[in-house]
């Protein structure tokens, strides 16, 4: 009776196991899948829609550098400069605040986080956030 124990209790230890790596797998598998969707959503100036997808991946990963960045980029190109439009408001805030998010993040290179700077600073700058700007390169 106690090796019938033993070797359900060893059985379960084995299965949670491989849900973990599998699951692990999956939502890799998952988050590259949404990545691809929302690349070709991009490319086909869907931005929107886009955004949409690399949302999805932030929720199963917050911290994922490509989506915090491809998400701040959409909004970007959605951002119209000088509008005053709500909607050009919601693209600004929400794209600086993905900027920002990417910025506290490992780039996959020197390069990459220097243009993403780049990127960010000529953001602020034609949201008029001038204090933001300086207040950013000081810190650097």
């Amino acid at each position: 009776m106690r090796t019938r124990r033993f070797g359900v209790a060893l059985l379960a230890v084995v299965v949670a196991t491989v849900v973990v790596a599998g699951g692990s797998s999956c939502q890799s598998f998952r988050e590259r899948m949404l990545l691809k969707d929302g690349n070709a959503l991009y490319t086909a100036q869907k931005y929107e829609e886009a955004i949409k997808k690399y949302q999805k991946i932030l929720e199963l990963d917050p911290n994922d550098w490509n989506a915090n960045y491809l998400t701040a980029v959409c909004f970007l190109a959605l951002y119209h400069p000088g509008s005053e439009h709500p909607k050009d408001k919601e693209y600004a805030d929400k794209g600086l605040a993905a900027f920002e998010k990417t910025l506290t993040l490992t780039p996959p290179s020197a390069e990459v986080k220097e243009k993403t700077e780049k990127y960010y600073l000529s953001f602020l700058d034609s949201t008029g956030d001038k204090d933001k700007a300086i207040a950013y390169l000081e810190k650097q």
